[in-house]
């Protein structure tokens, strides 16, 4: 069974969330970065030296240091961009588009959890297997009834039910 979906505008406290989420991946990405393309530098400098030191010759410390630079470099761009697609990209768009999805899903079974006292709905939607709500949600909902939940649209921050 396929759930109802549509796309609607984020509300403003949503696209704030987006935003300063934005800023910190963006920031977290670029520290992230930046400590790698250290090792990117320092790494064949390391391995320049060590070979220096067992060989003594110049040419084979040059050799050395040009693959060294040649493998942490190629490294480098794989994992930023891979990096970036993973943590960065969607939530650009999140903060570009400004929409979000409304899904309306079925509750399939709900529990109680004792460890820290927290009543969860599990669900019937691809994105949200199971959310928190609060208990006079829990005693008012039954399973098989359905909710809607929201969330970012590419990168599937959720937002909240209703």
């Amino acid at each position: 069974m396929s759930n109802s979906i549509r796309i609607e505008p984020l509300e403003p406290d949503e696209l704030t969330f987006i935003q300063k989420r934005c800023v910190f991946e963006s920031k977290a990405y670029m520290f992230g970065m930046n400590m790698f393309l250290l090792a990117t530098v320092a790494i064949p400098f390391g391995v320049a030296l060590a070979y220096y030191l067992k060989f003594e010759r110049v040419d084979v410390m040059l050799k050395a240091f040009f693959y060294a630079l040649c493998i942490t470099t190629v490294l480098f761009s794989v994992i930023s961009f891979f990096s970036y697609k993973r943590s960065l990209s969607d939530i650009k768009k999140d903060a570009k588009e400004k929409t979000k999805i409304i899904e309306a899903s079925l509750i399939t079974e709900k529990k109680f959890m004792q460890q820290n006292n927290s009543y969860h709905f599990y669900l019937n939607s691809d994105i949200k297997y199971t959310i928190e709500v609060n208990e006079s949600d829990f005693q008012r909902f039954e399973t098989g009834d359905e909710i809607n939940i929201e969330y970012a649209r590419y990168s599937r921050e959720y937002f909240g039910y209703f």
